[in-house]
C-alpha cells in the first residue's frame, strides 16, 4: 500500500503571497515530518493568482532567496546553489563543498550561502559572476542586512557578527543559545531571536535581551514601523510592544519572514502576506499539494 503524502511549507521569498517563490516539502504522512532521504522538496512560484512548479524532486532544498531583480537562488543539503535568472529557461547549478543550509543576499552582486563541511562551518559569496569561499565568523543559521556595509549573521552558540563591506567582526552576545533569525531594521535598530525564546535588541552600543518566551522563536522581521516575531502555537505571530511580545495572529506560525515589500510569511501550512499587519492574503499547503499531484 502506498503511504499518503503530507506537505509543509519551509521557506518563502518575494513581495507578497501573490508574487513570491516558496519551498514545499513532501513526505510520507506516517513519518510525521520531513527527513532528508525519505521525502522530496520543491520550489514553486506564485504569480498572478497561479502556482507553478519550478525545481525539485527527491532532494533536500534548504534555503531560498529571490533577489530584487527577480533571480532565484536555492540551496540544497547536497552542496549546491541553484540559480535561475529572469528570462532564463534553465537553472544553473553550482557545486560547493559541504552541505549548504541557507542562502541570502542584498542583490545579484552580493549573495551568501552558508553551511557545514567536514564538521566545520563554511561560507561562500557570489559577486555576480562566481562563488568563492570566504572566511566565516562561525556557524551561521540566518543573515539579514540593509546595505553592503551593514549585514548581520547569527547562528550557533549565540553567534552575532557584522559584515562591514570588507570583513566579518564578531559582536558580544548576551546569550549562548542558537540564534535562528535576524533583522536589521535600520542602522540603529537590529533584532535577533533564539531557539530558547530570547528576543535580542541591538544598537551601535551593543545587544541586550529585550523579551523572552518559554519556547523557541523562529523568525523576526520589521514592517510598517513594527517588529514581528514568528513563534509556535499558541502564540503564533507576535509583535513587539513597549510591554513585550503580544500575539497579533494566533493561527500563523511563521518559520520565516520576508518584509521587504509586504509582510510575507512562510508557516507550515499557509503562505500569507499583509500590507498592514491586519488584512491577510494567503494560500494553503493544499493548493501546493494539488499542484504537485497534477504534475507528477
Amino acid at each position: 500500500m502506498t503511504s499518503a503524502l503530507a506537505h509543509e511549507f519551509a521557506r518563502v521569498s518575494g513581495d507578497r503571497a501573490s508574487d513570491c517563490a516558496f519551498i514545499v516539502q513532501q513526505y510520507p504522512e506516517r513519518d510525521g515530518g520531513f527527513s532528508p532521504g525519505r521525502g522530496a522538496s520543491w520550489v514553486c512560484v506564485a504569480r498572478d493568482g497561479r502556482l507553478r512548479r519550478a525545481l525539485g524532486g527527491p532532494c533536500w532544498l534548504t534555503g531560498l532567496w529571490r533577489s530584487p531583480a527577480g533571480a532565484l537562488y536555492v540551496s540544497d543539503g547536497a552542496g549546491h546553489v541553484h540559480t535561475l535568472h529572469p528570462g532564463a529557461h534553465a537553472w544553473v547549478s553550482t557545486p560547493l563543498a559541504g552541505s549548504i543550509a541557507g542562502v541570502w543576499g542584498l542583490d545579484d552582486g552580493a549573495v551568501w550561502a552558508f553551511g557545514v563541511h567536514n564538521d566545520a562551518p563554511v561560507l561562500y559569496r557570489y559577486d555576480g559572476a562566481r562563488w568563492d569561499a570566504t572566511p566565516t565568523p562561525g556557524a551561521i543559521v540566518a543573515m539579514h542586512g540593509l546595505h553592503p556595509s551593514h549585514v548581520l549573521a547569527v547562528g550557533h552558540s549565540g553567534l552575532l557578527a557584522r559584515w562591514d563591506g570588507a570583513a566579518w567582526h564578531r559582536v558580544a552576545s548576551p546569550v549562548t543559545e542558537t540564534l535562528r533569525g535576524v533583522c536589521v531594521a535600520s542602522d540603529d535598530a537590529m533584532y535577533a531571536v533564539g531557539a530558547e525564546g530570547a528576543l535580542l535588541e541591538g544598537t551601535p552600543s551593543g545587544w541586550r535581551v529585550r523579551a523572552r518566551c518559554e519556547h523557541t522563536l523562529y523568525s523576526v522581521g520589521a514592517h510598517g514601523g513594527r517588529v514581528y516575531v514568528g513563534s509556535p502555537f499558541p502564540d503564533g505571530l507576535l509583535a513587539l510592544t513597549p510591554a513585550g511580545l503580544e500575539t497579533v495572529a494566533r493561527a500563523l506560525e511563521p518559520y520565516q519572514l520576508d518584509a521587504r515589500v509586504d509582510l510575507l510569511l512562510a508557516t507550515p501550512y499557509v503562505i500569507a502576506s499583509s500590507d498592514d499587519g491586519a488584512r491577510w492574503l494567503r494560500f494553503s499547503v493544499a493548493d501546493a499539494a494539488a499542484l504537485l499531484a497534477a504534475q507528477p
